[in-house]
């Protein structure tokens, strides 16, 4: 699960985040299931939270050619010196990440500034890049094959959080062609039910073709007000079998929007 560096010139992101803008102002469909831009105020958030009746969202799976690569890029796990952000307290802690079992323990493994480097294996640019005012990542270590990120950023007002988040679900459906790997599975989005703000996850499977293991990454997607955050949970295996609604980008969203709300 390494980062995946993707330098770009700045002004190549300008024009990219200029045509997102544009085409997010007159996109609807599936993929956004609040039809509309959120307000600035937070009965506007309320109402984006899913009933318990909401229906899965669905995506198209695609089908990629196929690679060589397998490497995941939630950023590297290597322990680093205690930084103090000014998100700290809406990161979720050691003991609240989701683990992948009964035994998993997670070790706090340091924050730190986004950067420059695009977050999550589907990720095209980082997103302060994309328009955030400033974005802080956290990173977790288990033993074993087992590795956790979690990314929060802020913007400058609710609006300009929720088109980024379209920018999100674009990149998901472009996802099989940033994986490159001899076995690529891109599931669809699906909702969340959540506390506050809007959310939704997905699975992504990939490796090599004769590999006995492959990487299984939930990732889950929290907007609330100005806020988005991503948590990414790694494990490289031989599968991944939960009860719908346990798996652990699910837990993690209801997480993070209990810390958000």
């Amino acid at each position: 699960m390494a980062t995946l560096p993707r330098p770009f010139l700045r002004m190549a992101v300008g024009l990219f985040a200029a045509l997102v803008l544009t085409a997010c102002g007159s996109e609807s469909g599936p993929d956004d299931t609040s039809g509309a831009d959120p307000s600035d105020t937070a009965s506007a958030e309320a109402s984006d939270v899913p009933s318990e009746s909401a229906p899965t969202e669905t995506e198209t799976e695609t089908s990629p050619p196929p690679s060589s690569s397998s490497a995941s890029s939630a950023p590297s796990t290597t322990t680093e010196a205690p930084v103090t952000s000014p998100v700290d307290d809406l990161f979720l802690t050691a003991d609240e990440m989701p683990g992948l079992n009964d035994i998993t323990v997670w070790t706090d493994a340091g924050t730190k500034p986004e950067g420059s480097d695009p977050f999550g294996d589907c990720a095209k640019f980082s997103l302060v890049d994309s328009g955030a005012d400033e974005a802080w990542i956290r990173t977790f270590e288990a033993d074993g094959n087992q590795r956790a990120a979690q990314l929060i950023a802020t913007f400058a007002d609710d609006k300009s959080a929720w088109r980024v988040e379209q920018v999100l679900r674009g990149w998901h459906r472009d996802c099989a062609a940033q994986l490159n790997a001899d076995v690529e599975q891109v599931n669809p989005l699906q909702a969340a039910q959540v506390s506050a703000g809007k959310s939704f996850t997905y699975l992504l499977q990939f490796g090599q073709k004769d590999a006995q293991d492959h990487h299984f990454n939930g990732v889950a997607v929290n907007r609330v007000g100005s806020r988005l955050s991503i948590v990414l949970i790694d494990n490289q295996g031989q599968d991944y079998n939960y009860e719908p609604g346990q798996e652990p980008a699910q837990q993690a969203a209801r997480a993070v929007a209990e810390k958000l709300g």
